[in-house]
């Protein structure tokens, strides 16, 4: 079977109404998907003859759903729900990168050293049995700690904190 090349096609994006699920929609690579997200669409099971085209992801308002939308040159321009496509690669992230709701490195690091700065990470660890409440307590801003670390490529801290 000959091998499609992508064809090259400008977008025009539409303004849409606010999403409130953004960011909760990735490529079959991990990466983020949102409203005027440009893809190539990888694998398609019902339609192998769209494979390789190159096309746009709408947010349509009324269905509460992502779209895309390709092009097979200048005069076809149709739009499909993603029932089929199982693998597709974000090519392009939308201009308005502002509105897309990313958090930069420096947000996660105020988040961390806010958690880091309570003093319960600091106490001789709880247990159930001894005090409960400040087990879970504990538990759950270790939890988050060493997510933002991972996160961030930060070594691991170890609990209870040792103060500086």
């Amino acid at each position: 079977m000959k091998e499609r090349k992508p064809i090259p096609v400008k977008f025009t994006v539409n303004p849409t109404e606010p999403i409130t699920n953004d960011g909760k929609f990735f490529d079959t690579h991990g990466t983020p998907v949102v409203h005027g997200t440009k893809i190539v669409i990888e694998s398609n099971y019902n339609y192998p003859h769209w494979n390789n085209r190159p096309g746009v992801v709408e947010w349509d308002s009324k269905k509460g759903m992502y779209r895309f939308r390709f092009t097979d040159g200048e005069t076809l321009d149709s739009q499909n729900d993603f029932y089929g496509i199982h693998s597709f690669k974000v090519t392009e992230q939308p201009a308005f990168e502002s509105e897309v709701g990313f958090i930069k490195d420096a947000d996660l690091l105020t988040v961390l050293e806010e958690l880091k700065a309570d003093e319960r990470n600091y106490y001789p660890t709880a247990t159930v049995f001894a005090n409960a409440p400040l087990a879970l307590i504990q538990q759950s801003l270790s939890s988050q700690i060493n997510v933002l670390e991972r996160v961030l490529k930060l070594p691991l801290s170890q609990f209870p904190l040792k103060k500086p």
